[in-house]
């Protein structure tokens, strides 16, 4: 079955089958009466879609890392996100990190910056 959702600044079509009864889905796609096994952005940005299923044999325990973090607002973090596309030399400099390229290397690279979210 199809279904369709606007979701931070995208429109998804998902395609979920209610033979499996798990309202899950990748990413943060879920909440359907049955597993997503594919989902994509209408313009195909984005496509995720499921190759396999299996049973562990084993647990695999979730690791909560001991790590110092800030708060920070979503537009913040968009913001830094999209500084380090557009501008990532200066960006990390600016993060106290030392980039170091070959001579021949010392142009400021760049990502095309298509953000998953867009809100």
């Amino acid at each position: 079955k199809k279904a369709t959702t606007t979701f931070l600044g995208r429109q998804y079509e998902a395609w979920f089958t209610k033979d499996i009864p798990i309202n899950n889905g990748p990413w943060k796609l879920g909440g359907l009466p049955g597993l997503i096994l594919k989902a994509n952005d209408v313009q195909n940005y984005y496509i995720f879609e499921c190759t396999g299923i299996e049973s562990l044999k084993t647990k695999i325990p979730i690791v909560k890392y001991d790590l110092k973090y800030v708060t920070i607002t979503r537009k913040d973090l968009n913001k830094l996100i999209k500084n380090l596309h557009e501008r990532p030399n200066l960006t990390m400099t600016s993060m106290g990190y030392h980039m170091h390229f070959k001579p021949d290397q010392n142009k400021d690279y760049r990502d095309p910056y298509n953000p998953l979210e867009r809100k």
